[in-house]
């Protein structure tokens, strides 16, 4: 980040073209707004990542960056402190530069991540209809073969059991609740075959989380106030 934000500074000061453009690349491939560039662990330095793509226009990496710093725990705490006029360090969460209308954005984007995390993950989704299930029923009704063992979606009990020890005593809720985009994927993830639910099931809902997951960070360019060019 200093070497590029260097080459950059540098670079538009001369006005050599080329090199700035290589640079800005290069700084949007380290911050990249791809979704599937996300890792568990927040990138350090976002709070200086998002001031100077600000400065140079850095779109991309504005929206990586502004993630980044959303998902740092104690940073509700930095952007309420910054609200107040209290200084804070720590946790790399510097808000100092973001103004009151970016403090606002940031904790209503904050607040929708949080809020869309607790409807997935709060309780066991056990008004889930399993597809199986609803064709093995169908075939049933029509004098058809069932087809095999029943789906543990069948089990609301077992669902609750499962949903409580994979999802919140393993402390994915809670450790997730400022980071619902890899939470999302974590649900992905987990191996819900070996857990007794059919195939079409564990489908249908990794299909529905990734779904979320992508709208959400859609969300964050309105939240945000972001225009943000697709990236495939």
């Amino acid at each position: 980040m200093p070497v590029l934000a260097g080459v950059l500074r540098a670079a538009c000061a001369l006005s050599f073209d080329a090199q700035s453009k290589w640079a800005g690349r290069m700084l949007g491939r380290t911050w990249s707004v791809a979704l599937d560039t996300l890792t568990a662990n927040p990138m350090p330095h976002a709070a200086e990542a998002l001031a100077f793509a600000r400065s140079y226009g850095l779109v991309g990496v504005q929206k990586r960056a502004s993630y980044e710093l959303l998902r740092v725990p104690t940073f509700s705490q930095t952007i309420v402190a910054a609200a107040a006029g209290t200084k804070t360090g720590g946790a790399g969460a510097n808000a100092d530069n973001l103004s009151r209308a970016d403090l606002l954005r940031f904790l209503h984007a904050r607040e929708q991540l949080g809020l869309a995390w607790a409807e997935v993950a709060g309780n066991a989704p056990t008004d889930f209809a399993c597809p199986r299930s609803t064709q093995t029923q169908t075939e049933s009704e029509r004098g058809g073969a069932s087809g095999g063992g029943s789906c543990a979606s069948a089990n609301v009990d077992r669902v609750h059991a499962r949903w409580a020890e994979l999802v919140h005593s393993s402390g994915l809720y809670v450790e997730r609740m400022v980071d619902p985009l890899m939470g999302l994927r974590v649900l992905v993830e987990i191996s819900w075959k070996d857990e007794g639910f059919c195939k079409k099931c564990v489908s249908a809902r990794r299909n529905a989380w990734e779904g979320l997951r992508r709208k959400l960070w859609e969300d964050l360019d309105v939240w945000l106030e972001l225009n943000v060019e697709k990236v495939d």
